[in-house]
């Protein structure tokens, strides 16, 4: 597959937009760069259609573009809301290193009760991150079933850590001020997290400029 003739195409509407959805987010927004090219978080392929997610400037929303890739045509372009999905746990007892060791899991980030903060003053509670996906131009639906996969790989570990810590799925969405609202999350979802002894914290930030009334 030749990704470079696919984002050429998708490049092209960027810098000349013939949809009205791109004309009205680039008037608001810019499209990041390296250099001369466009930055995207990810590509995705489905049903003969690749799509983009480019990186908006100093968002943390994504503009996507896709593409036919038979007729090498612009099938749907859209803004998309980008989000942050992990297992976090906290505790009053525990420590960082105790809570470690409790799962199987790498973490990515935590403290320990009585460390300092960058401001000076003392952590009160310790904390315990799993981040498994750096990128986060995932909609919250495609996400939480991949993050959940993860944790299946350590069902027990999970439960413990939900035992002996207050542990749940964080989710973080940066939803475009002029995109869809809302999160969906099904039963298979909730059955699933039922069996890992878990629940959902979901923070919606309403982020980034209006379109233009009055726009083409």
């Amino acid at each position: 597959m030749n990704i470079d003739k696919f984002y050429a195409i998708a490049a092209d509407e960027l810098n000349n937009p013939t949809w009205g959805c791109s004309k009205q987010f680039l008037e608001v927004n810019t499209i990041e760069k390296a250099g001369e090219k466009y930055i995207y978080d990810r590509f995705r392929v489905c049903d003969n259609e690749i799509s983009f997610y480019f990186k908006v400037l100093d968002e943390e929303y994504y503009f996507s573009i896709s593409i036919d890739m038979n007729k090498s045509d612009i099938v749907s372009v859209a803004a998309i809301n980008g989000n942050k999905c992990y297992l976090t746990a906290t505790s009053d007892e525990l420590s960082l290193s105790e809570l470690a060791k409790i799962t199987k899991l790498k973490y990515t980030a935590g403290w320990s009760k009585g460390d300092v903060r960058k401001n000076g003053s003392i952590y009160d509670f310790s904390r315990i991150n799993f981040e498994f996906y750096d990128k986060t131009s995932y909609e919250s639906e495609e996400i939480l079933p991949l993050v959940l996969d993860e944790l299946e790989k350590d069902r027990e570990g999970v439960i413990e850590l939900s035992q002996k810590a207050y542990a749940y799925i964080a989710v973080c969405k940066y939803q475009y001020v002029s995109a869809n609202a809302g999160i969906s999350v099904d039963e298979a979802i909730i059955k699933r997290l039922n069996n890992l002894n878990l629940g959902i914290d979901i923070d919606m930030y309403i982020v980034g400029p209006e379109f233009k009334f009055g726009s083409d």
